[in-house]
């Protein structure tokens, strides 16, 4: 048999306390923890002796050999060393930090939901806070482009349902403070009304009215987060995914050669793009963005997965060429 437990989360994702149903029918914990800064576990503050496996950054901590590792997909962090076991695969972008850091060596701030990248979440949180409390603003989510477009995505999306959520709240709670202060306003004036203790009831209708005043603002407030939050979800999660659409376009050219880089998006999020070098005999070379280098067809299979010559590869060193590559990914929305 099985029981439904609840994480519960901070601002960063990290598990705080695992709770479920107890016997009365009441929330009890099962386990709690606190943290360092850098995911180290505070064992002052950690209690109880659940199978959650689940803890910083929501992360699964992998004990099965005693490492202890957190395991975020495409590295694992060791929360003792406060760093990676492998080094970051876009560490070209962050020259002034280690390869192994973990968050800009600033994980009050900063997350890495994947291992890939920080900075999106931040960016992400904060437009989509700005979104959700401004009305009709949903277009700005646009005017960023992400440097990891998952990253930014998955925070519009926590956000959403945490203003979502937040607005449901906040109009309970308007709605209960409206009914008191009315309660109270109607007390009130009906003291009044009857001359029993005139001074005091009068000051009571008045305080009445005051508090069912400001409940039904923050039932107002607590509403318009919910219809911003529920517009922006609806226009989905696809925020620099699909890029600019282009059926062909060159990026770069070499002087006094017909060297190029081109690159294909005639579909946005239907299918693929893609950036090619050709060079001057008309031998292509696709670009792969995850080992940041180019492939040549493999004559059998007729896919691009086999590394291009030394010569070729050794072009992304140059400056003008690599601006080249980097102006192809926008139009990718990379």
């Amino acid at each position: 048999m099985w029981t439904r437990e609840f994480n519960l989360r901070d601002h960063l994702g990290n598990v705080r306390v695992v709770i479920r149903k107890g016997g009365n029918g009441q929330a009890e914990i099962v386990q709690q923890k606190g943290y360092y800064p850098f995911g180290g576990e505070i064992s002052q503050f950690s209690t109880g002796t659940g199978t959650n496996r689940h803890w910083y950054n929501g992360k699964e901590l992998q004990d099965d050999l005693n490492l202890y590792w957190y395991d975020y997909g495409a590295r694992f962090y060791d929360p003792e060393l406060a760093r990676w076991h492998t080094i970051d695969n876009k560490a070209e972008k962050y020259y002034q930090f280690s390869p192994y850091v973990y968050a800009a060596n600033n994980p009050i701030r900063f997350i890495d939901p994947d291992g890939n990248d920080w900075w999106d979440a931040v960016v992400g949180t904060a437009i989509g806070l700005a979104t959700n409390i401004v009305s009709g603003s949903t277009s700005l989510r646009n005017s960023y482009t992400p440097t990891d477009a998952a990253d930014y995505n998955n925070a519009l999306r926590s956000t959403d349902a945490t203003a979502m959520t937040g607005g449901g709240i906040i109009v309970k709670g308007g709605g209960g403070a409206a009914a008191t202060g009315l309660a109270t306003a109607a007390a009130g004036g009906t003291l009044s009304l009857t001359g029993v203790g005139a001074v005091v009831g009068a000051p009571a209708a008045g305080i009445g009215l005051s508090v069912a005043e400001a409940g039904a603002a923050t039932v107002l407030g607590g509403t318009i987060l919910m219809a911003n939050s529920s517009t922006n979800a609806a226009a989905g999660y696809k925020y620099g995914q699909d890029g600019t659409q282009t059926p062909s376009k060159t990026v770069w050219k070499e002087k006094g050669s017909s060297a190029r880089i081109d690159v294909e998006n005639p579909n946005p999020g239907q299918r693929d793009g893609q950036i090619h070098y050709q060079d001057a005999n008309g031998n292509k070379y696709m670009y792969d963005p995850n080992s940041n280098s180019f492939k040549m067809k493999n004559t059998e299979t007729g896919k691009f997965d086999v590394n291009a010559p030394k010569k070729v590869n050794n072009l992304l060193n140059d400056e003008k060429f690599m601006k080249g590559i980097d102006k192809a990914k926008k139009y990718l929305g990379e």
